[in-house]
């Protein structure tokens, strides 16, 4: 079927075609993510161990993710992200906790953005090939691995969605202005807004291709005005995160990191984020900090800066691709870039996302603009070459996806590759000594513990990774006085007073055992966690009504986590009443289900009720 737009055939077969093959390429690229499961840094928080977002779709959850983290900081979302614990929920409720669907799902959100992207760059060139290219380039860069194989960086990916959907909203309204299709880009940016804070700076962006590809002339003036409702919702959207954060203490003060600082360290990572796009190499899941700046880097990245900038705005005619490229970049980097401080990494290879956009347009661009310049007899070569060098690229960053997909399969795998990049950042060290340790890999978990505590000796969580690790081996002493060092060090840290009192009752302490498990309790008033460990220490001391007590309680604060429906049914059956086990069982099933983990140990509790009631 042909049509026609703006006076270019549009063959709609072809386009689906390009948008299959997209799909296809997205899914061979990222394919080690289907196998991958929750990494421990983020994911527990946001989505794995997230009490509403595991409880699946339902009208009243639906109400929770609009109005969570709407104008005070929420524990269970990092900022007002409805769209995101939509998603979430969406898939809670499709895979219940097999972090396969899960990873599915991002996968897909990135196929489905290279084809916006696609679709976007073809209604302002009208071009497949150029299209094709700067969607099939972003699709496979490697720093676009991040954003997909994080789940807790699932905002990245749908922030990227409303962004598109955004562009693709103002290319229909800016060809033929009219009140529908404005109220079209308000719904369009109305979605993207609720996805990340970050989604700001797309009025900035809208006005960058003003001036091409859509070569606008109605005055900047009358573009600036036109967009008042658009940077009336950005103001908000910045407002609304300035809310949520600013009491979690999120922003490093300016006495921090002075102004001075800050920008000189934006200049630099303009120049590390460009660095690695071309180069995508040693990318890892965080960065270290430098409180330090290195002169010598930023009388590079200042020279970098200012000659890409000067090249680009002189050239603005003759090549106008490079200066909406290069303004796209810093635009959409703007607000990550260094110039609020946020977290605890220098750069974020997720970050680049939408700005890579950009980029990649102008690479692909700038040869075709240069190419209409050379004589009709050099053409045929240039092309030849053009497709062999694109050939190659396409190649190279499919497969530096894939095995860099591989990385992200398991919180060893990431932490690992992390740690011989950095092995001297405690961070890294941290994380993977915990994922080492939910393993059961409990002697590389000291190993790495012993040298990560020789950066950091005073650091609580790796001493009490080091004490359930050594106690996991039958090192008790060891682990008692790692676990007194990691209270000592921290003694807020909830998670050491459960570990130190599960130690305790193993060494027949009970008194010291309860005292260390009521300290947990108050410092995590309803941590679910809390009861279910008590409850366990309750039952060794055959304590039943209590034990089963802390169980209820524990389910109630999390009625639709398998591993808890399981645990109270083993507390029920080890008390002798194997019918409220079947009951509790029963009620819970579809929990269960939901969790592979616990259905394998459901199983095998099963078995264990049926030869109990034989017998």
């Amino acid at each position: 079927m042909n049509l026609t737009r703006s006076g270019h055939p549009v063959n709609l077969r072809e386009h689906l075609l390009i948008s299959l093959f997209l799909f296809v390429v997205v899914l061979a690229a990222f394919s080690p993510l289907l196998e991958a499961g929750f990494i421990n840094y983020d994911d527990p928080l946001f989505v794995s161990q997230n009490v509403k977002v595991s409880a699946g779709l339902s009208w009243s959850n639906i109400g929770w993710a609009w109005m969570a983290g709407f104008f005070r900081h929420s524990s269970l979302v990092e900022y007002w992200e409805p769209v995101v614990a939509w998603s979430r929920l969406t898939d809670f409720s499709l895979y219940g906790f097999d972090a396969k669907g899960h990873h599915l799902t991002s996968v897909l959100i990135h196929g489905a953005n290279a084809v916006l992207l696609y679709a976007g760059v073809f209604s302002l060139s009208a071009s497949r090939v150029r299209s094709g290219l700067v969607a099939i380039l972003f699709a496979l860069h490697p720093l676009n691995v991040e954003a997909v194989g994080w789940l807790s960086a699932r905002k990245d990916l749908l922030g990227g969605t409303g962004i598109l959907l955004t562009v693709l909203a103002y290319i229909h309204y800016a060809k033929r202005p009219a009140v529908g299709r404005y109220l079209g880009l308000l719904l369009a940016y109305g979605f993207a807004a609720m996805t990340k804070p970050s989604v700001m700076v797309v009025p900035a962006l809208l006005m960058v291709i003003d001036h091409w590809p859509l070569r606008r002339e109605v005055g900047w003036r009358s573009l600036l005005v036109e967009k008042i409702p658009l940077f009336a919702l950005a103001g908000v959207v910045a407002f609304l995160a300035w809310l949520s954060q600013h009491g979690f203490g999120a922003f490093l003060t300016l006495e921090s990191i002075p102004p001075l600082h800050r920008l000189a360290n934006a200049v630099i990572n303009s120049w590390i984020y460009f660095r690695q796009w071309v180069y995508p190499s040693s990318l890892s899941i965080i960065y270290p900090i430098s409180r330090l700046l290195n002169l010598g880097e930023l009388i590079w990245a200042g020279c970098f800066f200012v000659g890409t900038s000067t090249a680009a705005i002189c050239w603005r005619k003759r090549y106008p691709s490079l200066l909406t490229g290069w303004l796209w970049f810093l635009v959409g980097l703007a607000p990550v870039i260094g110039l609020v401080a946020l977290g605890s990494s220098r750069t974020s290879d997720r970050y680049m996302y939408v700005p890579m956009m950009g980029l990649i347009a102008a690479v692909v661009f700038l040869p075709w603009e240069a190419w209409a310049r050379t004589v009709s007899s050099s053409r045929v070569l240039c092309k030849s070459i053009g497709a062999l060098v694109c050939g190659l690229l396409i190649g190279t960053l499919g497969l530096c996806s894939y095995a860099q997909s591989k990385l992200w399969r398991s919180s060893v795998d990431i932490f690992s590759h992390a740690a011989r990049l950095y092995p001297d950042f405690m961070p890294v060290n941290l994380q993977l000594a915990l994922g080492l340790a939910d393993e059961a890999r409990y002697k590389e978990a000291v190993g790495v513990g012993v040298r990560a505590l020789q950066i950091s000796p005073e650091n609580g969580k790796l001493w009490r990774v080091l004490g359930r690790s050594l106690a996991k081996m039958g090192q008790l002493p060891e682990a008692s006085r790692a676990l007194d060092r990691a209270i000592r060090f921290e003694p807020t840290l909830a998670l050491a007073y459960l570990d130190r009192g599960e130690l305790l009752g193993e060494q027949g302490k009970m008194e010291l055992a309860f005292a260390d498990m009521e300290k947990a309790l108050e410092l995590v008033p309803n941590g679910q966690e809390c009861f279910r460990r008590r409850a366990q220490l309750l039952a060794k001391a055959g304590r039943w009504p209590e034990a089963l007590a802390d169980g209820e309680q524990m389910l109630a604060l999390w009625p639709h986590n398998g591993e808890y429906v399981f645990a109270l049914a083993q507390l029920w059956h080890q008390s002798g009443d194997d019918a409220e086990a079947l009951e509790h069982l029963k009620a819970g099933a579809r929990a269960v289900d939901a969790n592979p983990e616990a259905a394998i140990k459901t199983r095998v509790l099963l078995d264990e009720i049926l030869e109990r009631r034989r017998r």
